[in-house]
């Protein structure tokens, strides 16, 4: 079978070589022309520590041949801001933005987040990325005008170049924006050149900030859980940090639920600051976060935030049964994420999606994305393009409400099973139910056992 993407979705390998990617959410809004490729590093894209003399100042590619000029900031903007909505007014024209607070922190972001993997060039991102200068700086401008001010970067994306990129590009607008970075994957090839321990993480943190042109990130997030570094050894680190002033806040993304409550609970039993945010991957086609990720995050104060809304391209409407994949884009270019458990059901789902939309008049992302911003417990979600329709349709889904006989249909058909020992619970102790847990279990109760309760 043709691995470009006819059919093949179950079978593919989910290890990414030596970046182990996992790619934050903004990989999320793939389109036509957006493919990506993975290149084994080779040591120049050391971004932490050593000889700086030894590192190639940029990547070579479209994004290093000269920098935009500052664009013009659009006229005819009017901001109110109340407790959760922020309003942007072109003429006539009035445009919401929902916000969410971080967990139990009084730190405040858009429920959309603008990823930045397709910024800057470099590392392996080449076929993803190269969104730079001018064109950079309009996503940014337009997500700002639109009442995002969540900004999502990692050392990992383009080996760094996306930081730069950003950095260049966020001028005095700094100020208005969450900015959160991202640290823990290789940068390298030396046995401190990855994971979340001191040596690494002081030295990641204080690269990207320079990449950056910042003093300091607004929240940072550690990208991937760490086996060989004690929690609380990374606890520390970043609490070193912020008493430093270099962070201001802190998550984790892509922990299991059990590292996340060990995470926290390490922090409060050394009187330390905890993770107030966790990023993780969660779509219609896959809400395996529902058993246990989210109800551990809102049982301990945590927010979560989702990542690739459209499984990395997998729903943005040009993977479709019977077809062949364009090999322009991410998934028809065999890109071996995400990993999907039951292909039937995943163009069951799409075909479902396609229908919902032509029969709304919205895109097939604007139906994931609204639907994902519905759902119990999740507080947002990260989006990125590299063309700037796309991105501007993406934005438009915030403010879009599915009906509630369509949001039902996703839901139901979306459902996954009763696993052990949620199955037992919802047969046996609802007398007592658990509120972290109890729109899903009711979903599941209904949509599986048949039970209307």
């Amino acid at each position: 079978m043709d691995k470009r993407f006819t059919g093949d979705i179950s079978g593919r390998a989910t290890t990414l070589s030596t970046y182990a990617l996992d790619h934050s959410t903004d990989i999320g809004t793939d389109r036509s022309d957006e493919s990506f490729s993975i290149i084994p590093s080779s040591g120049t894209g050391d971004l932490g520590g050593g000889d700086k003399s030894d590192k190639p100042e940029l990547y070579p590619g479209p994004c290093n041949e000269g920098r935009g000029s500052e664009a013009p900031q659009p006229s005819g903007i009017v901001r109110t801001q109340s407790a959760h909505v922020l309003t942007r007014r072109y003429g006539e024209e009035e445009l919401l933005m929902d916000y969410t607070q971080l967990g139990n922190s009084g730190l405040r972001v858009s429920r959309l987040a603008l990823g930045t993997i397709p910024f800057g060039s470099g590392g392996g991102f080449e076929r993803i990325a190269g969104v730079c200068g001018d064109d950079a700086r309009r996503q940014f401008r337009e997500a700002l005008d639109r009442g995002v001010n969540f900004i999502d970067t990692a050392n990992l994306y383009s080996a760094g170049d996306a930081e730069r990129v950003l950095g260049e590009i966020m001028g005095d607008k700094r100020d208005e924006v969450i900015l959160t970075s991202k640290a823990r994957m290789p940068t390298g090839e030396g046995p401190n050149d990855s994971g979340a321990s001191r040596q690494h993480l002081t030295r990641a943190v204080e690269d990207s900030l320079e990449r950056l042109r910042t003093d300091h990130l607004d929240l940072l997030y550690i990208h991937q859980w760490d086996g060989q570094t004690p929690i609380t050894e990374t606890i520390a680190t970043v609490n070193e940090m912020i008493r430093a002033g270099k962070v201001r806040y802190w998550g984790v993304s892509n922990f299991s639920a059990w590292q996340l409550t060990k995470t926290v609970y390490e922090a409060r039993l050394a009187g330390l600051e905890g993770p107030i945010s966790q990023q993780v991957y969660y779509t219609p086609e896959a809400r395996e976060i529902e058993y246990e990720m989210i109800p551990a995050a809102r049982d301990l104060g945590v927010a979560t935030f989702g990542w690739s809304p459209l499984g990395e391209g997998l729903l943005n409407g040009k993977v479709r049964r019977g077809r062949q994949t364009p090999s322009d884009t991410r998934q028809g270019t065999g890109w071996p994420e995400p990993h999907v458990t039951d292909e039937k059901r995943a163009y069951d789902l799409i075909e479902l999606f396609a229908q919902i939309a032509n029969e709304l008049g919205w895109s097939i992302p604007q139906v994931v994305i609204s639907w994902i911003l519905d759902r119990p417990g999740v507080d947002g979600t990260v989006i990125a393009a590299r063309k700037f329709d796309h991105l501007t349709e993406d934005l438009d889904a915030a403010e879009l409400t599915l009906p509630a006989d369509a949001r039902d249909r996703i839901t139901v058909a979306s459902q996954l099973p009763a696993f052990y020992p949620h199955w037992h619970r919802m047969m046996t102790a609802q007398d007592r139910p658990e509120l972290a847990e109890a729109e899903f279990h009711a979903e599941q109760r209904r949509h599986v056992f048949g039970d209307d309760a």
